[in-house]
């Protein structure tokens, strides 16, 4: 999946609208849409870097941390790939 395809940029403007709503406080709505930006590209690092900063926002340490092992994870299945 290329930076440029419909589904990085669905991904990247979800994750726009996440960081919107986060900062008028309404987290629950964020993670929602944070959420539906990671499944829209799954192999879109930077998704799940936003949704474990939100998840940190929302101090869901334990999230955080899966959230940064399933980057991890993404980060070496994109670039061995």
């Amino acid at each position: 999946m290329a930076d440029s395809s419909p589904a990085f940029k669905e991904s990247i403007a979800l994750c726009a609208r996440a960081v919107q709503l986060a900062e008028c406080g309404k987290l629950q709505d964020a993670l929602v849409c944070m959420n539906r930006g990671v499944d829209a590209a799954p192999v879109r690092p930077a998704a799940y870097n936003d949704r474990a900063q939100l998840l940190r926002l929302m101090l869901r340490d334990e999230g955080k941390r899966e959230q940064l092992q399933l980057n991890v994870a993404s980060c070496r299945m994109h670039w061995s790939a």
